[in-house]
């Protein structure tokens, strides 16, 4: 029945999943994947459900619209497999980020796996940004705030949460210019953690 087939399937909850540019790739790629994704944006929310009705999958997706910086996720504790966090921490208030991510540490089951990828300290991006609001929090050209990661404050947000740290590094990329040749560096942190089997609550 579909309700064996998705006891059996393993479920990622999306944190910021925007139009589902991470997770549909995915849900693609390993059929007895379930995939839970929720934003602040009801317009992306929509584009999320139309691209897996395209694919063919959206029997195993389901979206909410939450506004993850202050909201509890709509999920219960121990409930998930697998969490992705992907270009969402840094467009919210750092005041914010133990909210988020002691979410993320209750819905994850013992042993589950939080992927992290976002801007790493001196991306290009922050080069170009003219309103610095606090230590590595700007406003970009466009109004969009955006923080810049370092691993150590990345490392200290997680394990204060509970998680223990299975990767961390910077991922660096020099893209060019077509037209003006002109070399862009590109910082991102990319970061695997997981929660604790036993003996770990989040703080």
């Amino acid at each position: 029945s579909s309700r064996e087939q998705s006891s059996k399937c393993s479920l990622l909850f999306e944190i910021g999943c925007g139009h589902g540019s991470s997770s549909l790739p995915l849900l693609t790629r390993f059929p007895f994947l379930r995939v839970f994704g929720v934003d602040v944006s009801k317009t992306a929310i929509e584009s999320f459900k139309n691209g897996a009705e395209d694919l063919k999958c959206s029997d195993r997706l389901r979206t909410s619209v939450v506004d993850v910086a202050v909201e509890k996720l709509p999920v219960d504790d121990n409930e998930c497999d697998f969490a992705l966090l992907v270009f969402t921490l840094s467009a919210i208030l750092p005041s914010n980020f133990p909210h988020v991510i002691n979410e993320a540490f209750r819905i994850l089951k013992p042993g589950g796996l939080l992927m992290f990828r976002d801007y790493g300290l001196y991306d290009m991006v922050q080069s170009r940004c003219k309103v610095r609001l606090k230590e590595r929090l700007y406003l970009k050209n466009d109004g969009v705030m955006v923080f810049f990661f370092s691993k150590e404050q990345t490392k200290e947000i997680f394990t204060t949460a509970g998680f223990e740290v299975l990767e961390l590094k910077y991922a660096t990329v020099r893209c060019q210019n077509r037209k003006t040749k002109q070399n862009m560096d590109r910082v991102f942190i990319n970061a695997t953690f997981r929660k604790p089997l036993s003996g770990s609550t989040c703080g």
